[in-house]
């Protein structure tokens, strides 16, 4: 399914799974294709009608990359939860440092 014929889809029980599944996956082969090391780190998931961004990026510039490479898909709301991240906090959290 092309990422244009995702506008077009309808709700219903199992197609609205499938319709999720699809812009799911399209927002996650933007990401994945990416040139930005850090936008190929996040992930994405449809909730309530919102495809929804997260993971960790090193500062506002990618998240701000990561909402535009997805802001084309079509008619839909996009939150964009990353996480902006110091290099310090980011070790931390990976337990590299400790």
């Amino acid at each position: 399914m092309s990422e244009d014929s995702l506008q077009g889809h309808h709700n219903g029980s199992a197609a609205s799974q499938l319709y999720e599944h699809e812009w799911t996956r399209a927002a996650q082969l933007r990401f994945d294709r990416s040139s930005y090391p850090a936008l190929r780190q996040l992930r994405c998931r449809f909730d309530d009608g919102r495809l929804v961004i997260h993971g960790k990026v090193g500062s506002y510039f990618q998240k701000q990359l990561a909402q535009a490479a997805l802001s084309d898909l079509g008619d839909v709301e996009i939150v964009n939860q990353a996480e902006v991240v110091t290099p310090l906090e980011s070790a931390l959290s990976a337990g590299d440092l400790i």
